[in-house]
């Protein structure tokens, strides 16, 4: 290879090959040898860092906060507001799951019940004269079956069976949604905690689910336990409340629509640095409970 001014290499660079002091290859590297495994270290994290974020997978969970009940008593609330009608029970009473316990009086769906009744009736008739109109009869049923719904609204019900006590309304007394009407025992004196879950999250909360609980007061303390109940039905704040208490629902910081569920409690202690301690009833707690996962690539790169 000449020396021409054009040349890719130093003169003296390319002497020195003439000679035979250096091979061409010494001539080429422009590094020193670190660099080449530093690239091949970098190379190995990069392909590591990928296949993790393929595989990996980030658990989603559904945030919320509750109380801890031991021996099965519940606080019955009022779902609507109104005038209480009836008061069937009284305390020491024993009453089996769906038994009738408190009825309001509303005129207004008594009078919206007995309207889409009668309507109902009357697009059947129809129907059955002329076999037309068969979509109206659809509508009717539909709209009797809704006032139907709210009518039993104005009925309050036993959700198991138990003892009645500290009964709070009477006949004509005006109450609102989330009032306390009585308080009443579970019959299998179950120690549950009660939770309150958002409400958009209801489809994918479902019993069986693992709920990680902590209490309020006891930084990393653990409770484990699996959620054994959920109401298929969304409340409010207030009326959340009002099912634990409105003393101890006041503790509580919840906002929007909620569900309740509620988690069976197998052995009543909690760990707090390394010990067991005692649950006790009314104590608050805040839980997280798994409704799902996804890879990590996805949560980080929400487009994917």
């Amino acid at each position: 290879m000449s020396e021409s001014s054009d040349s890719l290499f130093r003169p003296a660079a390319l002497k020195a090959r003439d000679e035979g002091d250096v091979e061409l290859d010494s001539i080429l590297r422009n590094g020193p040898g670190w660099t080449i495994w530093t690239y091949r270290v970098l190379v190995l994290v990069l392909v590591i860092a990928v296949v993790y974020a393929l595989v990996a997978r980030i658990s989603t969970y559904a945030d919320g906060q509750g109380v801890v009940r031991l021996g099965g008593d519940s606080q019955i609330v009022a779902r609507i507001s109104g005038t209480v009608d009836e008061v069937r029970v009284a305390s020491g009473d024993w009453v089996e799951e769906g038994d009738v316990l408190v009825e309001f009086h509303s005129q207004r769906e008594l009078d919206q019940y007995i309207l889409a009744r009668d309507n109902y009736r009357d697009a059947v008739q129809r129907w059955l004269l002329n076999h037309e109109q068969a979509e109206q009869v659809a509508q009717a049923r539909a709209d009797y079956r809704s006032a139907q719904s709210q009518l039993d609204e104005l009925k309050v019900t036993a959700k198991s069976a138990g003892t009645v006590s500290d009964v709070r309304v009477r006949p004509g007394q005006p109450v609102v949604a989330g009032q306390v009407l009585l308080t009443q025992g579970d019959a299998r004196g179950t120690n549950v905690v009660s939770l309150f879950l958002p409400g958009q999250l209801r489809p994918q909360i479902e019993p069986g689910q693992q709920v990680l609980l902590e209490l309020l007061g006891y930084p990393q303390s653990r409770l484990e336990l699996e959620l054994e109940q959920v109401d298929s039905e969304l409340i409010g704040v207030e009326e959340a409340r009002g099912q634990i208490g409105y003393g101890l629902g006041d503790s509580l910081q919840l906002t929007g629509t909620l569900v309740h569920a509620r988690a069976r409690i197998l052995d009543p202690v909690f760990e707090y640095q390394g010990r067991q301690y005692p649950l006790h009833d009314g104590m608050l707690v805040s839980g997280q409970v798994q409704i799902g996962s996804e890879p990590v690539a996805i949560a980080l790169i929400p487009g994917l």
